[in-house]
């Protein structure tokens, strides 16, 4: 794991079940990273506009957008169903 990205393990080990994290990174990979073992909320892992397009039309014009997400850390009983 890249030393930026360490910190996102040990938040995900003492999150409580049941929690969500968001989060958004420029590069997709580390995004990626961020939701390792957590269910992703729609529309998913996508342009940070597409969590509210009716704003989209007033966001800053960028060449690229970071990417970002929600991500919910399963209650141990709901994943051994």
């Amino acid at each position: 794991m890249r030393p930026q990205f360490e910190g996102m393990g040990s938040l995900q080990e003492i999150m409580a079940p049941g929690s969500y994290l968001a989060a958004s990174c420029p590069p997709v990979q580390g995004a990626i990273r961020c939701f390792d073992g957590l269910e992703l909320i729609e529309p998913g892992l996508v342009d940070v506009r597409e969590w509210r397009p009716e704003k989209v039309g007033q966001a800053a014009t960028l060449t690229s957008m970071p990417v970002g997400g929600v991500g919910h850390k399963p209650l141990p009983w709901a994943a051994a169903a």
